[in-house]
């Protein structure tokens, strides 16, 4: 047998066994593959027109014929769709599927698109809810290297999609080699060159006039706001070549891509909003600059033994950082993003030492360099200003700050093939990795304070007992860059096995397990001391405090220690390739995310907290004042990590069950039902312990807390208005004036959990026949008491601080989208057209009314007349509306002569039209029961607000070549 095909840039022979029986093992994925049978007495068969997917098993079928004379005959026979040996769910994308459907050249995009995936909205962290996972549960893999974040778990770095030769994303079921996902498997793997150079090169454009808004300008200008933001100009270049240099041995690929847009973006401005008793706002313009480049050498070092390097280049620089840019903001609280670099290097060695027995060896370092100081607008030396009516900020961000994060991560695993072993085939992988990584963090601010206001009023929480009473926070971190750089570092070391076992080639046992252990650390690291502009640092927190400089030995964190065992079966139900019965069990243990320990840092970003009594009454914190202690950071000269954090504490765990079918219906087409359960157990969190320990933790943040009581109280309801039949009882819970100083602790918190469970209905027609077609529709409920989104799961989301989290607290997640629906899809007409769409319906985002209570000013309370924060009905009982989109793509491709191809395309962005208003809606408010016999209510300063607008349909029009 010889297998040859554009992707393996060769040939491969092999002898089957004797029972019939062959194996390619790690063939690069790709089409057009074709094998040549040939044995003296037989005619020689050649069956061509194969299709190789990564993480999937192609089964082939060849019957021969004897022949007296040298014969041949060629089959074009169906490439099977079908994974009869794999349990897991997956779908793959091909070049071809990427290269016509409407989507954005970005990874994000590719991940938005997938069977139930739902963004996070966050395009600069790529962060997408995958499965019922949260977004920091997904594993991406570039070239079988991990190229997750080692702090928080979103991408290290972007990808351009035209170095993808196909990739495959894992929804559930992962095998044993999978290490560190309980969400989505993104497997992308690169293109190579080959013995022929080929090519191309892409550039898409759009400005303002080719954006329509769908609102009219009458209503706009009835709400205030001007048209919706979108981009002023979108500009995306991207060229991509590869080739031989050495013929049969050494072959390169090579990608560069510059891309550039430009967008408004609405920002309040506090002066006028305080002055004119309504939030006003502006629009600036934001522009963001981002290059990419991507090259692989492939070395055939011998028949059997190919050597593959990458290197991947992303930079960045945006005069406004939009991921900060919201409308709450003051222009004079933005920063920047000046400059990210990003390099990523890999190597990966095969070595098929035989048709039963192959070796693969890799390793990866990726570099992060990430700089965030405040914009040209900022008032360095001015303290932060935060209204908590209007809920806007002015003079500055939170602080200027930079990231450095490392990862190296060198693997090595082999996989065994062993026909007729106890009556069945083996295939056996096994293999072991290692991981060092590391995060550093550096931030600073020149004024270290943040002051509150209340409509503008300095006396932010004044109450007729306390007229001149306000709120006062202080950072502890240096006054300049690297004076306080918080230092840690992770390292992990993981084995797995895996037994695919087939027995009488209809039922597959996927048999594995995988061995982490992981170890945090804080370095030695050094704080300086932090500014003191109004001299009353040393009154509020002593002579020694977290505010003082200081030195920190080296600390270990946490330790990890897992086996997750992997389960699975496949049922060929009749025999044909064509239907597999599925199912499987997982456990999988979240990743030893540095974000997770270095929440206990010393170094950590953090603020002490105290109201302020301003006794002169000259609006500014000075000695002659008095302040009231409420929260202050761990004193770093008597600093014991145990009591920061458990530090026995386990890794959180998913287990997973699936069940379902494929079928194979038609040529290159499937379709696949299955159904998904999950539920995510031993959560990682800070609560409020009192100091008190993990055993007696409970009594900082559960009801049963004899620390706080609970307080119940008439809610007006939504009309606001007491007396009427919308009227409820309410409850909130209060701390008591015996109560010890609050104490915040890192711990499993057994109360937490997520749930999950969805059906899953999905259509792959791979393009043949001049179409393809992916389409899903996915039924499924997400629900617990601590959501998945970026703040809810790095383990200081504040959702277990108090018992406060315990009211409502069961109900749907931030991520649940009962109806989610996509369908994409290309044709290609007559006369070289090509027509394309990609169809999205889902649910809206579930919420819950809250409201603001003012408690009792009572005495037996630790802070009477202070406010809570509490639900009033379970997250869930309200949603946003459903979002409907569809964008469409139009080409017209040029051939000119063999090899070139010139195409020009429109892209229609919001075809159907999607529009609206940001408002807000939550009809709650603040509730004053500061003196019980006369109770107030007053709206939220910002209910009714509508503060931005959506619903521009955009043209884009670009041209590529390929050759």
């Amino acid at each position: 047998m010889t297998v040859e095909g554009p992707a393996l840039q060769g040939k491969m022979s092999f002898v089957t066994t004797e029972t019939g029986s062959f194996r390619f093992p790690a063939l690069p994925p790709g089409s057009d593959y074709q094998i040549t049978f040939e044995l003296s007495g037989f005619k020689t068969v050649i069956r061509k027109g194969l299709n190789v997917s990564v993480g999937k098993t192609t089964a082939v079928t060849i019957q021969m014929e004897m022949s007296a004379i040298e014969e041949e005959v060629t089959v074009l026979a169906e490439s099977p769709v079908v994974d009869v040996k794999s349990s897991k769910t997956s779908v793959n994308y091909s070049k071809e599927f990427i290269f016509n459907v409407p989507m954005s050249r970005d990874l994000y995009d590719v991940l938005n698109s997938i069977p139930g995936s739902v963004s996070e909205g966050v395009s600069y962290r790529r962060t997408s809810y995958i499965s019922g996972s949260s977004v920091r549960g997904n594993q991406y893999s570039l070239d079988g290297v991990t190229i997750n974040d080692p702090v928080v778990m979103y991408p290290m770095t972007n990808i351009n999609i035209d170095v993808y030769e196909e990739v495959e994303f894992g929804l559930s079921g992962h095998p044993a080699s999978v290490g560190i996902a309980d969400g989505g498997f993104i497997n992308i793997v690169t293109k190579s060159g080959g013995n022929e150079f080929h090519g191309g090169a892409t550039f898409e454009f759009y400005n303002k006039d080719m954006q329509v808004s769908l609102l009219s300008e009458e209503d706009l200008e009835a709400v205030g706001l001007t048209k919706p933001t979108g981009w002023n100009s979108w500009k995306d270049f991207s060229l991509y070549v590869g080739g031989p240099i050495i013929k049969d041995r050494v072959w390169f690929f090579t990608n560069g891509r510059y891309f550039t847009w430009e967008r408004d973006f609405n920002h309040v401005i506090w002066d006028d909003t305080i002055a004119q008793g309504e939030r006003v706002y502006t629009l600036d313009s934001a522009p963001h600059k981002e290059g990419n480049f991507f090259g692989k050498l492939t070395f055939q070092l011998a028949s059997n033994v190919r050597l593959m390097t990458t290197y991947n280049l992303t930079t960045i620089t945006e005069d406004f950082y939009t991921n900060r840019i919201q409308n709450y903001l003051d222009k004079t609280a933005t920063t920047k993003w000046d400059g990210e670099t990003g390099h990523t290097f890999s190597a990966q060695l095969n070595w098929v030492v035989s048709q039963n027995f192959f070796v693969d060896a890799r390793v990866g370092y990726i570099r992060r360099w990430f700089p965030i100081p405040y914009s040209e607008f900022a008032i360095k030396d001015a303290p932060r200003y935060y209204d908590r009516y209007w809920g806007i900020y002015r003079n500055n961000p939170r602080f200027e700050e930079t990231y450095l994060r490392k990862r190296f991560n060198p693997s090595v695993s082999a996989t065994l093939f062993q026909d007729e072993l106890f009556g069945a085939s083996h295939e056996i992988k096994f293999g072991v990795e290692y991981e060092a990584t590391s995060g550093n963090w550096d931030w600073w601010r020149a004024n270290p304070y943040i002051f509150y206001f209340y409509n503008g009023n300095p006396y932010s929480y004044a109450t007729s007992s306390y007229p001149n009473r306000s709120r006062i926070y202080a950072y502890i971190c240096g006054s300049d860059e690297g004076s306080s750089v918080q230092e840690n570092t992770m390292s992990r070391f993981g084995a797995f096995i895996q037994d695919s076992v087939t027995i009488k080639d209809r039922l597959t046992l996927n048999l594995g397990a995988r061995f982490d252990t992981s170890t945090g650390k804080f370095p030695p690291q050094h704080k300086g001391a932090t500014a003191d502009p109004y001299g009353i640092l040393t009154m509020l927190a002593g002579t020694q405090s977290p505010f003082s400089e200081y030195d920190l030995p080296e600390f270990n964190c946490l330790t990890w220690t897992n086996i997750s065992p992997r389960l699975g079966f496949t049922y060929d139900l009749f025999g044909d390739g064509k239907t597999a019965l599925k199912g499987s069990y997982s456990r999988y243990y979240e990743y030893l995310m540095i974000q997770y320990y270095s929440l206990a840092n010393p170094n950590y970003p953090s603020t002490g907290s105290w109201y302020w009594f301003d006794d002169n009454y000259n609006q500014v914190p000075d000695p002659a004042d008095s302040y009231t202690l409420r929260y202050l950071p761990p004193d770093p000269f008597t600093y014991k990590l145990e009591d920061e954090m458990d530090t026995d504490a386990k890794a959180p765990y998913t287990d997973e069950f699936t069940i379902g079918i494929e079928r194979e219906l038609m040529k290159d087409l499937s379709v696949t039902f299955n159904f998904m359960y999950k539920k995510k157990q031993r959560i990682f969190e800070d609560v409020n312990d009192y100091g008190l320990g993990k055993d007696e933790a409970w009594k900082g943040y559960t009801p049963d807390s004899p620390y706080w009581e609970k307080y119940e109280f008439l809610d007006p309801g939504d009309d606001g208005l007491f007396g009427t039949n919308d009227d409820k009882t309410s409850y909130c819970y209060a701390e008591l004036a015996n109560a010890p100083s609050t104490h915040y602790y890192l711990m499993n918190v057994p109360e937490g959990h997520r749930k999950y469970w969805a059906f899953q209905l999905i259509v792959n027609k791979r393009m043949s026949n001049r179409w393809q077609l992916l389409g899903s529709i996915v039924y499924s409920k997400a629900y617990g008491n601590i959501g998945g989104s970026y703040g809810s799961s790095y383990g200081a989301s504040g959702n277990f601080d108090t018992p406060n989290a315990f009211v409502e607290e069961e109900g749907r997640l931030d991520y649940d989208r009962p109806i989610n629906i996509k369908i994409q899809s290309t044709v290609i007409l007559p006369y070289d057209f090509v027509l394309s769409g990609y169809f999205n319906h889902h649910s809206g985002s579930p919420w819950a009314r809250t409201v603001t209570v003012y408690i009792p000013d009572d005495p037996k309370y630790k802070y009477p007349a202070t406010t809570y924060g509490v639900r009033t009905e379970t997250i869930g009982t309200r949603r946003n509306a459903p979002v409907t989109t569809l964008d469409l793509r139009l080409e017209k491709r040029f051939r000119l002569g063999e090899s070139f191809t010139i195409g020009g395309y429109v892209d229609v962005l919001n075809a159907l039209g999607r529009s609206g208003y940001s408002i807000s809606s939550n009809p709650g408010g603040y509730i004053d029961y500061s003196d019980p016999s006369n109770p107030t209510f007053e709206r939220f300063g910002n209910y009714g607000d509508i503060s931005g607008a959506y619903g521009n349909r955009v043209v884009k029009v670009s041209l590529r070549l390929t050759f």
